[in-house]
């Protein structure tokens, strides 16, 4: 008797797995039915719960540009930059980059290594980059253009882009 016990519980298992799952699912979401079974796109998703503007927008946004620097030469443009982290983790930028338009022509700025932005902090930052050889002077007010930026936050890299 303890051996067909014993089966039918292994047996069940599987099932009560699955009925948990789906309470859980549903608990998520407020046990609405619709937001359950339609999921909202990924990208809707991480703008609800990473309100990111790369542009800066009304308020305080993720990249704020605090000054600039042209070299005497006019070969080299330095750009500073305040980098806000809305998020209660520390997160770190692995990469960022942005276009200065100058004339017919883009210019590149890159920051060099890994910054790391504590909870909800900022941190300042230091764009470099060369301007085309072509032109030796960034009109005012310059244009950023083509800022994109990689994140790692607590192992999951997030790309954004401000392509334009």
């Amino acid at each position: 008797m303890e051996e067909k016990s014993l089966r039918a519980v292994l047996a069940a298992i599987p099932t009560m797995l699955l009925v948990i799952c789906m309470v859980a699912a549903f608990a998520l979401q407020g046990w609405d039915t619709q937001a359950t079974l339609f999921a909202e796109s990924p990208e809707e998703t991480l703008e609800r719960i990473i309100p990111f503007d790369l542009k800066g927008g009304a308020g305080k946004g993720l990249f704020e540009v605090t000054g600039y620097e042209l070299s005497e030469d006019g070969s080299r443009f330095t750009l500073g930059a305040l980098l806000h982290s809305p998020l209660n983790v520390s997160m770190k930028v692995e990469k960022l980059s942005a276009g200065v338009l100058v004339g017919n022509s883009t210019g590149t700025l890159t920051v060099p290594n890994v910054i790391e932005i504590p909870p909800r902090g900022s941190k300042n930052v230091t764009l470099e980059g060369s301007l085309p050889e072509e032109e030796a002077e960034v009109p005012l007010p310059f244009v950023l253009s083509n800022t994109t930026m990689r994140l790692n936050v607590s192992g999951i890299v997030l790309e954004l882009s401000d392509d334009v």
